[in-house]
């Protein structure tokens, strides 16, 4: 069953089984969008860690004379959002189940990062540190 506010165009395309949620369960919960805010998260981190990186190394080049530092609103969130779900030291059953959710996928994006970046480099002919 799918309801009209998934962003998967099916049903089989929802990572929900590796999330350990049902279809019902998203509904009812209205976890679509909290999946959706994951997604959205996970595909937009390259411009928001570019913003951060950039930020960093204007610090990092600062001379003791006064600058103006910017970084937008939006790439801040996103990156609070995604390190506080590495970096939470709560256990899963502590934490509200929306926040669960929102962990679970962006663990199994980077997994799915992870298994292609292994693919791609590492092969019989390539070795990377």
């Amino acid at each position: 069953m799918k309801d009209k506010n998934c962003i998967f165009p099916a049903v089989e395309d929802c990572p929900k089984d590796e999330i350990r949620i049902s279809c019902a369960e998203c509904i009812e919960n209205k976890y679509y969008d909290v999946i959706k805010q994951a997604v959205d998260d996970f595909t937009s981190l390259g411009d928001s860690f570019t913003d951060m990186f950039l930020f960093c190394n204007k610090l990092i080049k600062h001379n003791g004379e006064t600058s103006v530092l910017e970084m937008l609103l939006n790439s801040t969130h996103k990156i609070n959002r995604l390190m506080t779900s590495f970096l939470n030291q709560k256990e899963n059953e502590e934490l509200a189940k929306r926040d669960v959710v929102y962990r679970r996928l962006i663990f199994y994006f980077f997994s799915i990062l992870i298994d292609e970046f292994e693919i791609k480099e590492y092969t019989e002919t390539r070795y990377v540190n």
